[in-house]
């Protein structure tokens, strides 16, 4: 197909093409193929939403005209949700839409731009989220290398990359203890089945978590918001706000835990540590805690009288 001049200009080398031009919607093979152009041009979102009606092995042919009438209402229904341009092919007479050679012409040129404009544009969003996809992954790397002090390179290949790192890595190691690192928590290979799962397992935890993150969020906020009810604390207001302000600013509700962290996690990591150990209460101890204990011990101590 060529257009020249606004004149479409078809060469029909398809006995089938040459049919569908010539004899109309009404000939044995024509349905078939209009209807196998206009389902590849739904694809891929337009069958979702209206499903297949006619499956390409219960066509319609010519021994059916009430089949061939809803067969074009098919087609002028889709045609219109497509936003065709051509007036002839989606109103008047439904009997004589796909009669003449000029409108299965329109038709033709019609569906093969639209389904040739959905392959370019899925290619180039293919293209584009593959792009996308190995600039993250080029960040990442780089990240590395600048945590590990790798010289700065031009270079956006991504395996030379990872085998700088590698030799710098186990340079590192050559320098160090031999326990320096632990053994990994992690002690098998994950296979590729096995890291999708564990991604999913991670998105869900991280919806999860990122809930009641916000709900400690906003607990806080209106605690701190509490302590400002008092008129002694209404004056200080703008001090209370420059304190809590950037410590609140920087904390996300979201996590940042990926599967990363599970293969670089060490032995270490798998230690349980009770939160009442003397350890920890050291740590958590306050002027508030030996106030509310000994309160506490008093109103035992009380109970305990009677």
């Amino acid at each position: 197909m060529h257009i020249a001049d606004g004149k479409v200009l078809v060469w029909c080398t398809i006995p089938v093409l040459h049919v569908t031009i010539f004899r109309g919607v009404y000939s044995t093979r024509s349905p078939r193929h209009h209807l196998q152009r206009v389902y590849s041009t739904r694809s891929p979102h337009y069958h979702l939403q209206r499903g297949v009606q006619y499956p390409l092995s219960t066509l319609p042919s010519s021994e059916g005209r009430d089949d061939l009438e809803s067969f074009q209402l098919e087609i002028s229904g889709f045609l219109k949700e497509m936003a065709c341009p051509y007036s002839v092919l989606i109103s008047g007479d439904i009997k004589d839409r796909l009669t003449k050679k000029d409108d299965c012409l329109k038709l033709l040129l019609f569906l093969s731009t639209e389904l040739q404009a959905l392959q370019i544009l899925q290619k180039k969003k293919q293209k584009n989220s593959q792009l996308d996809k190995n600039s993250e992954i080029c960040q990442e790397v780089q990240a590395v290398c600048d945590a590990l002090g790798v010289p700065k390179s031009d270079t956006s290949d991504i395996p030379l990359l990872l085998s700088q790192v590698e030799s710098k890595v186990k340079d590192i190691l050559s320098k160090v203890q031999k326990n320096h690192v632990g053994k990994p928590l992690l002690k098998v290979d994950l296979s590729s089945e096995q890291a999708e799962k564990l991604e999913r397992i991670n998105d869900a935890l991280c919806c999860e978590y990122e809930c009641r993150r916000r709900m400690l969020m906003k607990r806080l906020d209106v605690t701190v918001q509490s302590f400002g009810w008092s008129d002694r604390a209404k004056a200080k207001t703008d001090n209370i706000a420059r304190i809590y302000q950037p410590k609140r600013y920087a904390l996300s509700p979201k996590t940042t835990v990926t599967l990363a962290h599970l293969l670089a996690a060490r032995e270490d990591l798998s230690k349980i540590i009770r939160t009442s150990s003397g350890i920890s209460r050291e740590k958590t101890a306050c002027a508030i805690n030996k106030v509310s204990f000994l309160s506490a011990f008093v109103v035992v101590k009380s109970v305990n009288a009677f």
